[in-house]
């Protein structure tokens, strides 16, 4: 188990603050800069020892490409000071939707997770015990011994999700695998919600699986903010008007051979 007694309040004196809020009390606050020192002094070494990821940017884990695809580890914001942890794949052949452009995202400094989960505890919000084990934050403290509440909730949280991150990637570790998650989560009405884009993600991975008319129709079922959009994301993937007809059309002359 990780000692956490050793990330100390004295470590981080240069990213802390001290205010008064009128409460006649001087609060001392750590700063985002030194949350996320915090948070990668604490879980660099565990994430890279439990899922063989290293930090590519701030507060983001994930390694190198490996069939088309790779997987994240990162912070889900829950507000300025607070924070959950979300996982996925980013994939390498699978461009993204950024304000009104089509881009890709394979690059360190362009990651993106293009599918993801977060853990059931925080879905189900509100003051469940799977909400307040999965969050962690910066919060405000008097006493400099206090320090040490922000540094076990990162440790808690870390450890609450670690097995359904185990899992998650283990069972999505195949395209079969991954689609099958999609089609569960795209039905989810808390990630159809937050995360629209995963009809896309799979109508993108049916397509390299060689399923092209089931991605034909679900592509086009996709709501885009305009057509120039939509034209511009097919032609990123090299999908083309007349490529899918052409493969269409081959794929029905080979159903009428046989």
């Amino acid at each position: 188990m990780e000692n956490i007694c050793k990330y100390k309040y004295e470590d981080y004196l240069d990213y802390m603050s001290r205010y008064d809020n009128g409460s006649g009390f001087e609060w001392i606050t750590l700063n985002s800069q030194g949350w996320t020192k915090l948070i990668h002094d604490m879980l660099d070494e565990r994430i890279l020892a439990d899922f063989n990821l290293s930090p590519v940017k701030e507060r983001c884990w994930a390694r190198a490409y490996d069939n088309g695809r790779r997987p994240v580890i990162s912070m889900f914001p829950v507000n300025d000071m607070y924070a959950t942890f979300e996982w996925g794949w980013n994939f390498e052949y699978i461009p993204r939707i950024s304000g009104n452009k089509c881009v890709w995202a394979r690059t360190d400094k362009s990651i993106y997770a293009h599918t993801f989960r977060l853990s059931d505890g925080f879905i189900n919000g509100g003051k469940t015990e799977g909400y307040k084990e999965s969050v962690f934050g910066r919060m405000s403290f008097k006493k400099p011994e206090e320090f040490g509440r922000i540094v076990e909730e990162i440790d808690r949280a870390y450890r609450y999700v670690n097995k359904d991150i185990k899992a998650y990637f283990e069972k999505t570790s195949t395209d079969t695998g991954m689609l099958t998650e999609l089609e569960t989560i795209y039905e989810h009405k808390y990630y159809k919600f937050l995360h629209p884009e995963n009809l896309l993600v799979k109508a993108c991975l049916e397509n390299r699986m060689g399923m092209i008319e089931k991605a034909r129709e679900e592509f086009e079922e996709v709501t885009f903010r305009s057509d120039q959009l939509k034209e511009e994301y097919r032609k990123k993937i090299g999908w083309s008007n007349e490529k899918v007809n052409s493969a269409l059309q081959n794929k029905k002359l080979g159903q009428m051979k046989k």
